[in-house]
């Protein structure tokens, strides 16, 4: 005879860790054999503050030559934060007058990997939090204390704790999803208790996260992050300075078409 018993739920099916949740253990911090596209990475603060991000990609021949055919997904994901972070530089590099298109030695590796990755070419919460931190001390807890930043635009204080404070939310969110889907479970198998005390790692988890939300104002000054940061974020759907979006020079499925597309959120998280 055939069981009614659903098969039980497990985090691991959805790529899910209960002990950091979404994040992936440690994203990767350099792109194997890609020397340009590190470079860029490691100067683009230098770059932005000099106001010469679209100097340094416009003599460049390309940024990435064609994507390895040995890349990993986290091969994909590093290569999609330092484009991403490279292609919101170049446009916003200048505030007030942003470039309404991208050069082909951008845009087609960014579409490229964009595509590999199920996302649209702009910054997203992946790449901004998710995949855009390391531990100081690698034998240490993915805790605020112990985690920086892979990539900044200007870098500084604020931009950093701003990020950071995402970051240890996410890891909190771990356990409180493992106790949802203990308490899914035991309310399918009729485990009353087993619902309870999942529920209770639940609370505890979005206290915690809480705790860490309330504590941004340590470090982040609200003025600093909103005229700092928050300009090289915005993207170009209902921009009033990009007003038909951006083009994407020599991406053939866009046929010299301006794209929409909406920046980075916190409301992009995975857990909300």
């Amino acid at each position: 005879m055939r069981s009614n018993i659903p098969t039980p739920l497990t985090l691991s099916d959805y790529g899910i860790s209960p002990d950091h949740g979404l994040l992936p253990s440690d994203p990767l911090e350099q792109l194997p054999d890609s020397p340009t596209l590190n470079h860029l990475a490691h100067e683009l603060p230098k770059l932005l503050s000099a106001r010469r991000v679209r100097q340094f990609i416009d003599g460049q021949r390309q940024l990435l030559s064609s994507i390895p055919a040995t890349w990993w997904d986290q091969d994909y994901r590093a290569a999609m934060r330092i484009l991403s972070f490279a292609g919101h530089a170049y446009v916003w590099e200048i505030p007030d007058l942003p470039a309404a298109t991208l050069p082909a030695q951008l845009a087609l590796p960014w579409y490229d990997v964009a595509l590999k990755l199920g996302r649209p070419p702009v910054l997203s919460y992946a790449s901004y939090a998710l995949d855009n931190w390391r531990r100081l001390d690698p034998a240490k807890p993915i805790e605020l204390d112990n985690i920086v930043l892979l990539q900044n635009f200007l870098g500084g204080l604020d931009e950093e704790w701003f990020v950071v404070i995402h970051v240890q939310i996410e890891r909190q969110a771990g356990p409180g999803l493992a106790g949802l889907v203990q308490a899914i479970n035991g309310a399918t198998s009729d485990k009353p208790d087993e619902v309870l005390a999942g529920l209770q790692s639940l609370a505890a988890a979005q206290t915690a996260m809480r705790d860490t939300l309330l504590r941004m104002k340590e470090r982040c000054d609200p003025y600093m992050y909103y005229n700092r940061v928050r300009p090289y974020i915005h993207a170009w759907k209902n921009s009033p300075t990009l007003p038909h979006g951006l083009v994407y020079e020599g991406v053939t499925a866009y046929a010299g078409q301006p794209q929409q597309f909406r920046g980075e959120t916190g409301a992009q998280s995975s857990i909300v």
